[in-house]
């Protein structure tokens, strides 16, 4: 994971992988849901393979998540985004 600098515009860049582990189609990973529940951005089943790519503004998961509504293992993520003052978090498949 790492944060992406444009001007004033931060964005933390997380490979899905990494947070959950292996999987088959993400539309099986809880994590996945949330994630395009919650997306101001969805990029979804392109391509041959399918490549997911969503973009979280994190403004919205602040005022719209309780922190029991965010899955265990995305929890540390999204923390480290607010401690890096980041305006977005982009979930993608790292293909």
């Amino acid at each position: 994971m790492m944060t992406l600098v444009k001007g004033n515009t931060q964005v933390y860049d997380v490979c899905m992988v990494d947070v959950v582990g292996d999987y088959d189609t993400p539309d099986e990973v809880t994590e996945w849901e949330w994630v395009e529940e919650k997306a101001s951005y969805k990029h979804t089943q392109n391509g041959s393979h399918g490549i997911w790519e969503f973009l979280l503004n994190v403004s919205v998961i602040e005022n719209e998540s309780n922190d029991n509504d965010i899955p265990e293992r995305l929890k540390p993520v999204i923390q480290n985004a607010l401690e890096q003052n980041c305006s977005y978090i982009l979930f993608h498949q790292g293909t």
